[in-house]
């Protein structure tokens, strides 16, 4: 086993990313995207790991050895980078192994913290199979074309069998192993999605919940409850400056502003409704983490844009509908107002009371299934 997170299978792994979502394996808290590039570069250093031979059985669910560390190391990449993300610094040191390093309680090593995702993430299968989960045909044939991929990459790179273009880069792993861990991840995600989905409170149950517990859901708070903040859903298309993050010229700006002032009239000339301009988005947006829904992003809170998109969205006089093009570091926004969603504090209330039951969820596959790691 290579001990960086390079070659063929984190290739493979990032362009599943593009076409499933159901590759995120730690379903309690949802991480916010704030920009900080946590991808490990092949010259950087990577957590180490004492991989043993372990073979993971779960009711009658069974992991081999290469399955098992296989899983095992795709989930102490996704630790990594999403502690990273959250704290700005690394949860463990990337020199030492982990079954060496103290998780964050004190009480565990981060290999026993590992290793007890890969359980749940598992359990979490064994539960949506019980239900009689299966993938839907749109999923059938992405994971379809996804093998096809791997078998045409290995081709590429002048192997015989897709198996060795695996094997090569991580120890043992065959096509097989791989497309069963997608097609489980693609599985669970469905479960997920069907346990959140399920979860509802009246408004008068997060109102009650947020009067009782509001210093515990926002500690961030020092003691000032407060009932006022909101935020908003708005839309927006982004002709970007060629040369961000690199200062532009005049030159490049103009012509920039021009774009965004073509676009706009493009659709000013039209119906000019909302589904136009989310067409419009995503056919010439710069954006690409809006180009799927329209420009559209939802429940946005004061300060997690940039100033000049910030300043706008939460003009007190803003209402449905309004549009303009807005100047900021990226470029020029041509802004679509949709609404004022909801309150600060019913979004966080509504996170830390579906956290807590999603635990419990969590708490009763633990007992519902038993788990047996063993030495191969």
């Amino acid at each position: 086993m290579k001990n960086k997170r390079v070659g063929i299978i984190a290739i493979l792994l990032a362009l599943a990313l593009f076409s499933f979502s159901g590759c995120n394996n730690d379903p309690d808290v949802d991480y916010p995207e704030n920009g900080h590039d946590t991808t490990l570069s092949p010259t950087e250093g990577t957590p180490a790991l004492l991989l043993v031979s372990y073979e993971l059985a779960v009711g009658d669910i069974f992991l081999s050895v290469p399955e098992y560390n296989f899983y095992f190391i795709e989930l102490m990449y996704d630790a990594y980078e999403r502690y990273l993300n959250m704290f700005w610094m690394e949860p463990f040191d990337p020199d030492l192994p982990l079954e060496e390093q103290m998780f964050f309680d004190g009480e565990i090593t981060w290999a026993e913290y590992i290793h007890a995702l890969v359980v749940e993430n598992i359990k979490q299968y064994a539960r949506a199979r019980e239900l009689g989960m299966v993938l839907s045909q749109e999923d059938i044939l992405q994971l379809v074309e996804f093998e096809a991929m791997i078998h045409e990459i290995a081709a590429m790179h002048g192997y015989e069998r897709a198996d060795d273009l695996l094997s090569a880069d991580f120890e043992g792993l065959t096509v097989e192993m791989f497309m069963q861990f997608m097609e489980r991840n693609v599985i669970i995600n469905n479960w997920r999605s069907d346990v959140l989905s399920e979860i509802t409170f009246t408004d008068e149950e997060l109102e009650e919940f947020f009067y009782a517990n509001w210093l515990d859901i926002d500690p961030s708070s020092l003691g000032e409850r407060n009932m006022d903040a909101f935020v908003v859903d708005a839309r927006h298309i982004l002709a970007m400056l060629p040369s961000h993050p690199v200062p532009s010229s005049a030159e490049e700006i103009a012509a920039t502003r021009l774009i965004a002032e073509e676009i706009y009239a493009e659709w000013q000339n039209g119906p000019a409704t909302e589904e136009t301009f989310a067409a419009l988005a995503e056919a010439r947006t710069d954006d690409h983490g809006s180009i799927e829904t329209g420009g559209l992003y939802t429940n946005i809170m004061r300060r997690s844009m940039v100033p000049e998109f910030d300043e706008w969205i939460f003009d007190p006089s803003r209402s449905t509908g309004d549009t303009a093009i807005v100047e900021t570091e990226f470029g020029f926004h041509i802004m679509y107002f949709v609404q004022v969603s909801m309150t600060e504090w019913e979004i966080a209330t509504r996170e830390f009371m579906t956290s807590a039951i999603v635990f419990e969820i969590i708490d009763e596959l633990s007992e519902r299934f038993d788990a047996e790691r063993r030495p191969a």
